[in-house]
């Protein structure tokens, strides 16, 4: 199976997302599955000062989405949480290659920035709410942290 794995970062970059998502890739490996990453290809530290974090993040998950576009055709597509909302993207790449979709969910987005007071409540939020809550009805499967 070909399986394609979608996070900001990856190794060698230290961020614990990415050590997670490779070390899941590399377990997919061992079992004999074809393995394939888009990421942002961004440095952790050095990400953190590009701009205004809104429109980096916009950046971001534009950069992945063509990438993931362009990728080789995969079974299966992982996506973990950072960038917030990486799971619209994700959406579109399943659907442009008729894959199924799994999202390990690290974090709810938008409703973590809406808490954190990075976007107020209003029509756009609603709106970003219920996009994230159609990308997640189209998951296969939703892996989370805990019962919570």
């Amino acid at each position: 199976m070909r399986i394609l794995l979608l996070n900001q970062y990856l190794p060698p970059d230290p961020a614990p997302t990415g050590v997670l998502l490779k070390e899941l890739g590399d377990a997919l490996k061992a079992e004999g599955h074809t393995v394939d990453y888009v990421s942002t290809r961004q440095d952790y530290r050095a990400g953190q000062h590009q701009g205004g974090r809104a429109l980096r993040e916009l950046r971001t998950l534009g950069r992945m989405l063509v990438d993931g576009l362009a990728s080789p055709r995969p079974d299966l597509v992982i996506s973990e949480s950072s960038p917030p909302c990486l799971l619209i993207p994700t959406t579109l790449i399943t659907a442009w290659h008729g894959a199924k979709s799994i999202h390990w969910a690290m974090d709810l987005y938008p409703e973590i920035a809406e808490a954190m007071g990075a976007i107020p409540r209003g029509l756009f939020l609603t709106a970003l709410e219920r996009l994230m809550g159609w990308c997640y009805r189209k998951c296969e499967k939703v892996v989370a942290l805990d019962e919570d």
